[in-house]
């Protein structure tokens, strides 16, 4: 993101001013902030869901408005703050998006939500049907699936929006544990208020009204909170 500015109205507010910064493949950032602040209006710029009312967004160096937006969202997992799950099994729900999916990757996704101990107990497993009609999930336990159905993707961009906050503490510190290694090869942007997901991050933006007021380089990551430095440089 180049000097980006977002309002959702022509002439109304500014949701985001003139935010920069740039995301490397094999490197995590997290944007933390107040409910209102903008950060998931980032997650949607991402996405292509919107687009900058001013600045440029780049992919690789592109105008984001000059490449095909289908095929970069192909290119993206997404695990938004609420989960919606279609009426299928677990299974279905998990590989919706990777059709393709082997079997050794599908279970390391479930290992990861930790799925497997949570319906191994079912009678029927990961073939247990969800949705209306069927077997109704908790809200931590949809966001396991959301998780899963991400790590599923070979993708090249990873947005987790608030991806554990229907989990308790310990479950969320063993997902995030559980991950790690699923981030290393990608870009990550991570949005959260919880200090358990910031332990992936190897930068932390702090937004406030829509501006990016600080950054700090995460410089102890195996003993988060650990040490954070802070920056007086743009932090890119």
């Amino acid at each position: 993101m180049r000097s980006v500015s977002f309002s959702y109205e022509r002439r109304g507010p500014a949701i985001l001013r003139d935010i920069t910064f740039a995301v490397n493949r094999g490197e995590t950032i997290a944007i933390v902030g107040p409910s209102g602040s903008g950060k998931t209006t980032i997650a949607k710029l991402l996405l292509g869901w919107r687009r900058p009312t001013s600045g440029v967004l780049e992919v690789n160096g592109q105008n984001i408005n000059q490449i095909d937006l289908d095929s970069w969202r192909r290119r993206i997992a997404f695990v938004p703050q609420d989960t919606h799950l279609f009426r299928g099994t677990i299974r279905d729900n998990i590989t919706l998006l990777s059709p393709e999916i082997t079997e050794d990757r599908l279970a390391a996704a479930i290992a990861i939500a930790e799925l497997d101990l949570i319906f191994r107990h079912h009678p029927r497993g990961l073939d247990t049907m969800v949705g209306p009609g069927a077997v109704e999930l908790s809200g931590g336990q949809r966001q396991r699936v959301a998780v899963a159905r991400a790590v599923a993707r070979d993708a090249d961009l990873v947005i987790f929006d608030e991806m554990t906050h229907k989990l308790d503490v310990a479950s969320q510190q063993r997902i995030v544990q559980n991950i790690r290694g699923y981030c290393d090869s990608r870009s990550v942007v991570v949005i959260a208020h919880q200090p358990e997901m910031l332990a992936l991050a190897d930068r932390i933006y702090s937004l406030r009204n829509g501006i990016l007021v600080e950054c700090l380089l995460a410089v102890g990551q195996n003993d988060f909170p650990g040490i954070l430095e802070r920056s007086a440089s743009p932090c890119l």
